[in-house]
């Protein structure tokens, strides 16, 4: 499981960098699922060194950032960013029972690689229901306790027998940033 978490991370850099404009993911699983595309600022939580970006497609994404890089309350609502992150990632998926109550599980830990980068992990189980689920792409959209959340399946097989509207518990890793710099160009 160490070789498959070694790659969760992201990068924030400020936007005048050619290749910011430039939406990248990754089709098959390689151990990580790297996406690059700009995005404002939607949120800050403090408490947990988390932001909520709103990226160019509507969608928005919650992103842990190690508190050894970098402190979100120097960023604020509205600021501009690009972003290179690591996507939250299913490592297990199981049917619950109907009336499951949603539930959440937080654990995590943080080591500092260099001065400039660091392996960040923030696990999370959780009973969560199944809002829709993308099986070309293997991305899972779920509803936990607190808000509403998209993973990428490390496989196909975590997303059989899966259907819209059951309670699962899931195990999942969240997004996760390495190092932030505000600035960028807004989204278009």
């Amino acid at each position: 499981m160490i070789a498959l978490l070694s790659g969760i991370g992201a990068t924030i850099d400020a936007a005048g960098q050619d290749q910011a404009t430039d939406v990248e993911q990754s089709k098959p699983f390689s151990g990580t699922s790297v996406t690059r595309t700009r995005a404002i600022v939607f949120g800050i939580d403090t408490t947990r060194n988390s932001m909520t970006l709103m990226q160019e497609s509507g969608e928005p994404i919650d992103i842990l950032v190690d508190p050894s890089i970098g402190d979100v309350s120097t960023l604020k609502t509205g600021d501009a960013v690009s972003i290179t992150y690591s996507r939250a990632l299913l490592l297990r998926a199981g049917k619950t029972p109907t009336d499951g109550i949603r539930e959440r599980i937080d654990s995590g830990f943080s080591t500092a690689q260099s001065v400039e980068s660091s392996l960040s992990m923030h696990r999370v189980q959780a009973v969560a229901t199944v809002e829709k689920i993308d099986r070309t792409n293997r991305l899972l959209t779920l509803r936990d306790p607190t808000r509403t959340l998209t993973l990428e399946a490390s496989s196909e097989g975590l997303l059989n027998g899966l259907k819209v509207g059951d309670s699962v518990r899931v195990d999942f890793v969240e997004a996760t940033a390495i190092r932030i710099s505000p600035g960028a160009a807004p989204p278009h």
